[in-house]
């Protein structure tokens, strides 16, 4: 398990470099050893969050991953739909067969699997307050860091 999380925490550290190489997350992340090319920061902060893993249980961690996930895939889905519509026409290396038919019967499968899960944890949801806690800091953090982000890049246009 510590080979596992070893290399876990190698490859999910490029992710938060990436980020702030591309501005979206703070500039120290985007600093790597000149030698080794690792990002130390980015290996601390999720090696952090880690230990702060460590003291949530494994059902409490399970709700959360999947909650999370449910959100982003649905993003995922929204986005696919909202580019079908603004740019039908766009030059894409691949396309959902099928047309509007097609795309829905994509889309439904990840949209019922969220509001089920959604349905789920909400049914109980006083058994769940630290897990729903932590996923609407995640969600209202995420959410204020691309609206500052954007601001940031339409006022260098």
């Amino acid at each position: 398990m510590l080979g596992l999380f070893n290399a876990q925490l190698l490859y999910i550290s490029r992710l938060p470099y990436v980020l702030a190489c591309d501005g979206w997350f703070p500039g120290f992340l985007s600093k790597a050893s000149p030698g080794t090319g690792i990002p130390r920061a980015a290996i601390l902060c999720f090696g952090g969050l880690g230990a702060i893993s460590v003291a949530l249980s494994f059902g409490s961690l399970a709700i959360m991953q999947c909650l999370l996930y449910a959100a982003g895939l649905t993003l995922e889905f929204l986005a696919l739909l909202v580019l079908r519509i603004r740019r039908p026409n766009a030059p894409r290396s691949f396309r959902v067969p099928g047309g509007w038919l097609g795309l829905a019967y994509v889309c439904v499968s990840p949209f019922a699997f969220a509001a089920l899960l959604l349905f789920a944890i909400l049914r109980d949801w006083r058994s769940y307050l630290v897990q729903l806690f932590v996923v609407g800091a995640i969600t209202v953090l995420a959410a204020a860091l691309y609206l500052v982000r954007r601001s940031m890049a339409r006022s260098r246009e």
